[in-house]
């Protein structure tokens, strides 16, 4: 029996299933050089409906959800795919993860993927884990796992049991211990975790397992790690930035966490932390704290503030152009553009995107018609954005799909257009229209011919919209 190996699975869609693409080799004789990518840098494989909340998800089966899983491959590329709305809704399962990676060999590659809203459903006093990328290596052996311009927000959880210091959501979960011949090589991801709605649960942006000399050998950096999180209140429950299980080792011997924007947004230093050893639980913060006490392995000083993404439960891209522009590490050869295919060039930024200034300033956006409006009709945007770029927003979450000057809304609630000029990342945000549901409007009799004089009832479904 031989290995299968290099096959291409590109430009393609899965919607309402269970999992996307695995790929399964063996220990023995380990696939090879298989590839999921699409056509081009600016398209994306899409798994999982956008615009369906528990696309992918497994209702009746133990079967546990994975966008893709790479199982057993040796020189693997996974690039180029949008994974949403997976959901475990089973009590006999209990993981989610974007992309699985079961013991890597060679040199593989999982760059610009978009991994959003990934959910464990299921309500449950037991603390069940899942991630946004989740890998493990084999234990002998040189390779290497290329982990770059990746994009990870929306993990949440229905957890409902007591605090616990489990970290329930994982941004980036590194699980394994051994092999320092395994270099990670974590260069310019964002990651944005928000917990808020599973407070008695630990969660973390990024973390790893092995600390030891023979532990992995980490190269971590460019990556915002942000966490949103609520105050927690409990026994080691807390909300961090990078968790390790030393005191004074981020990774096994050559490891090297540099120039990362690591942010806490609340209850800092109390149950947010920006770095943590989960052996001990102790956390360390602010992050002049965490650069000295990991000394050893911060050779350039990691920052810390809030990188102002669009939206931090799924567009991450960053406003904070003062913080993240020019102020990151040198990047690796292989490493030429960023998530939305723009050159990358010195000085290096810090995040999956390019975060460039506001030089076109703020733009204005107002809708029209504007204040109530119904379902159904077309409301317009009007920008001093020269060359703007739309993002239709209902209730707070981005439209799949609406990204046009016009848009009409089928559905009820709060709809606002933001705006940015195309290559800046400030942006404007129209006031919000009120969308009320269109009457229906029903004849009795239905069918019948009416005459002069003859009486025809109308009735109206409330709340009656005017447009």
């Amino acid at each position: 029996m031989g290995a299968n190996g290099g096959n291409t699975y590109r430009d393609f869609v899965i919607k309402n299933g269970t999992s996307g693409i695995i790929c399964s080799g063996n220990t023995t004789f380990p696939d090879i050089n298989n590839r999921i990518i699409t056509s081009s840098c600016s398209t994306y494989n899409l798994i999982g409906d956008p615009a369906v909340a528990h696309d992918m998800s497994n209702i009746a089966v133990s079967t546990s959800p994975f966008g893709i899983t790479m199982a057993n491959q040796s020189g693997f590329t996974v690039s180029n795919n949008k994974i949403s709305n997976m959901s475990n809704l089973s009590a006999t399962s209990n993981i989610v993860d974007g992309i699985n990676v079961v013991t890597f060999l060679g040199t593989c590659v999982v760059s610009n993927n978009i991994i959003n809203k990934l959910r464990q459903n299921t309500a449950s006093a037991t603390a069940t884990l899942h991630s946004g990328i989740k890998i493990t290596n084999t234990t002998v052996g040189a390779m290497e796992i290329r982990v770059f311009n990746n994009s990870i927000s929306g993990i949440t959880s229905a957890y409902n049991g007591i605090a616990t210091a489990t970290r329930i959501i994982r941004g980036i979960n590194c699980v394994s211990t051994t092999n320092n011949t395994a270099v990670y090589s974590i260069y310019n991801n964002s990651v944005s975790i928000d917990g808020s709605g599973s407070l008695n649960g630990s969660n973390i942006c990024f973390e790893v397992a092995g600390t030891l000399i023979t532990a992995l050998w980490y190269d971590v950096r460019n990556n915002i790690f942000a966490n949103f999180t609520a105050a927690q209140v409990g026994l080691n429950v807390t909300h961090n930035c990078y968790n390790t299980n030393s005191s004074t080792l981020l990774g096994g011997t050559g490891t090297t966490v540099n120039q990362n924007d690591m942010y806490v947004a609340n209850d800092a230093g109390v149950s947010g932390f920006i770095g943590r050893d989960i052996s001990l639980n102790v956390g360390f913060n602010p992050v002049a704290t965490f650069n000295t006490t990991f000394a050893t392995q911060v050779t350039a000083a990691n920052i810390s503030g809030d990188p102002l993404f669009f939206n931090n439960n799924g567009n991450l891209h960053a406003t904070n152009s003062a913080l993240l522009a020019g102020t990151g590490s040198a990047i690796p050869v292989y490493i030429t553009t960023d998530l939305d295919c723009s050159p990358r060039v010195l000085p290096q930024h810090i995040g999956a995107y390019l975060a460039p200034a506001c030089v076109s300033g703020i733009p204005t956006v107002t809708l029209s018609p504007a204040g109530s409006v119904c379902s159904g009709f077309a409301v317009s945007a009007t920008t001093s954005a020269v060359s703007p770029q739309y993002q239709w927003i209902l209730n707070g979450v981005e439209i799949f799909g609406a990204t046009s000057a016009s848009y009409t809304p089928t559905a009820s609630g709060s709809l606002t257009c933001r705006v940015n000029n195309t290559g800046e990342n400030c942006f404007g945000t129209s006031a919000a229209n009120s969308v009320s549901q269109s009457p229906t409007i029903s004849v009795t009799p239905a069918t019948a011919s009416v005459c002069d004089g003859q009486t025809v009832n109308l009735t109206a479904r409330l709340p009656m919209c005017l447009h």
